[in-house]
């Protein structure tokens, strides 16, 4: 590949001078079909060096969006449960996508590398073991209440609520 520099120099020969693009080929050492294709880029988009190709995704923008918004809402999600929420969400999958494929879908379409992923999971990890310990306030008082011979004391306890709060 040659140089952006380069390039330029064989298309204002060819385009600014009117010199043929075998003879430019030639004065510059270099293919006849570089120089046609160099011009022709020019001619196309006003530059020598191609730009990168436009990436297509390979899927619906719909499904991308539901994963970005799954991944920010759970950030200590896991694979599996994804699968699971996509095949509730979108049903006309038939065949799903597997846990490899969930990952490359991550990093590569919407950009989200596995070190982005876990640092989401540390910082958001106190908030749901707060959640967690919020849940179970009402149900655990004190340590000694799950000790092995008061075990079955608590579910008698737990059980004894929960028949109050059906009633």
């Amino acid at each position: 590949m040659y140089s952006a520099d380069f390039r330029w120099r064989a298309v204002v020969l060819h385009y600014a001078y009117s010199v043929p693009c075998e003879r430019v080929a030639r004065i510059l050492g270099i293919a006849g079909r570089s120089v046609r294709r160099s011009y022709e880029l020019f001619k196309s988009t006003g530059h020598v060096i191609g730009g990168g190709r436009v990436k297509k995704h390979k899927y619906a923008p719909k499904l991308l969006q539901f994963i970005s918004g799954y991944v920010k809402e759970h950030p200590t999600f896991y694979v599996e449960e994804l699968q699971a929420e996509l095949q509730n969400q979108f049903a006309q999958l038939r065949t799903g996508l597997s846990a490899s494929t969930l990952l490359r879908v991550l990093r590569f379409e919407i950009k989200l590398s596995r070190k982005v992923l876990e640092r989401r999971a540390r910082e958001a990890a106190p908030l749901e073991i707060e959640a967690f310990r919020t849940k179970l306030r009402c149900w655990y008082r004190y340590p000694e209440q799950l000790a092995k011979k008061n075990i079955h004391a608590f579910f008698l306890n737990v059980t004894l609520e929960l028949s109050l709060l059906v009633v």
